[in-house]
């Protein structure tokens, strides 16, 4: 992750089932729309300590990795 996306106040999510996730842990969704260019579904979350310590849980214990 570059720092650009460390510092910005927003994250974006790709994927369903880190969305899904991240709901169920109990995070709400600020915005959704769909990248101008590929046309996939985003969902924004607020960072915040909660989210990055979720990211990371994902990211030690996804599926499919």
């Amino acid at each position: 992750m570059s720092n650009s996306e460390r510092t910005s106040p927003i994250y974006f999510c790709y994927s369903p089932k880190l969305n899904a996730f991240l709901q169920r842990e109990g995070l709400r969704v600020i915005g959704v729309g769909n990248n101008v260019n590929t046309g996939r579904k985003f969902w924004q979350y607020e960072r915040g300590e909660k989210l990055d310590e979720l990211l990371t849980q994902w990211s030690e214990n996804r599926p499919n990795k």
